[in-house]
């Protein structure tokens, strides 16, 4: 099994090669590929990026649309899962069912491919790479994201995220999960907003801004230049606009360890253990693409038990 992970890391990591190799030179793509594992030249990786990007970004927030609309404690929460979450893997659906039943006075909006037509549109050229496999489900689910909360607000809360609360009250128009943990692998250290949980007033500027540059940057590229495009785009808005760097700073960090449940999901299950992290905060973040240990775990009483 560890000698399939590691041709499968090596598989992943030729293919991000390949895809940097649009955007730089062979040597420079491979040291960029690379940074977030040897530690060396991440910060130079994050300037180059986010100076690639700028082509595709605007110079100011779109007309229109907000900054100041704050999240509604009766908007909507988005959630998605492609094939319907019938078909979901059984930590989806565990997390999915958790959401229902901690939503209160939100409506929760279960999305898949029949019924995103619904809710929003994109242009041809979105699809037509999306089906040829240019454009991977993730990064269209970031594409989704961003037109969703630029029309509607709400939440959007990724498929695995585990409530083990109701939400609270954000007095914010733009509100995301900080980390404790600054990470130089990822732009602006990774602790200051997560594209999974992301929670926006009514007509949202910001996530036009960056839904704009999304499809402008799909409309010429074939080619991802990094698998976190979501967070670099973020980070152009929080460095070009004060007014939006300002709310991102204020924001609270009451999710700190969002991600630790996901290191405990093969630990065996002992009560103490598992009121420690599931009270400890509202939010927590899984996988349903780790492999599973069998027996009394965690992930076994998450899904099975619970």
């Amino acid at each position: 099994m560890n000698y399939l992970r590691i041709y499968n890391k090596i598989l992943a990591l030729k293919k991000e090669w390949f895809c940097k190799c649009h955007f730089f030179n062979p040597v420079k793509a491979a040291a960029f590929t690379l940074a977030p594992y040897t530690q060396i030249g991440n910060e130079q990786k994050h300037k180059e990026i986010l100076t690639y990007l700028q082509r595709y970004a605007g110079d100011s927030l779109p007309e229109g649309y907000s900054l100041e609309e704050p999240i509604r404690d009766d908007c909507p929460i988005w959630v998605y899962w492609h094939q319907s979450f019938e078909n979901a893997p059984p930590i989806v659906k565990k997390a999915y069912s958790n959401l229902l039943k901690y939503a209160g006075s939100h409506k929760v909006i279960a999305l898949d491919k029949n019924n995103i037509s619904e809710y929003v549109s994109f242009p041809d050229y979105i699809y037509k790479k999306l089906h040829s496999g240019k454009i991977t489900l993730t990064h269209f689910s970031d594409l989704l994201r961003m037109a969703l909360l630029s029309e509607y607000g709400g939440f959007w809360i990724d498929s695995t995220i585990l409530l083990s609360d109701f939400l609270p009250h954000y007095d914010s128009p733009f509100y995301s999960i900080k980390n404790k943990t600054y990470n130089p692998r990822h732009v602006n250290g990774g602790n200051m907003w997560s594209a999974f949980f992301i929670g926006t007033g009514h007509k949202n500027a910001v996530a036009k801004y960056v839904l704009n540059l999304f499809l402008n940057y799909w409309s010429k590229e074939n080619s991802l230049i990094d698998y976190f495009l979501v967070d670099y785009s973020i980070a152009i808005a929080y460095y070009k606009f004060d007014e939006f760097r300002n709310v991102i700073d204020e924001n609270p960090v009451d999710n700190p360890e969002v991600c630790k449940m996901t290191k405990m999901l093969n630990l065996e299950f002992d009560d103490t253990t598992w009121n420690e992290i599931y009270h400890s905060q509202v939010i927590h973040k899984l996988s349903w693409k780790l492999p599973l240990a069998k027996g009394n775990t965690i992930a076994n009483y998450i899904t099975i038990v619970r």
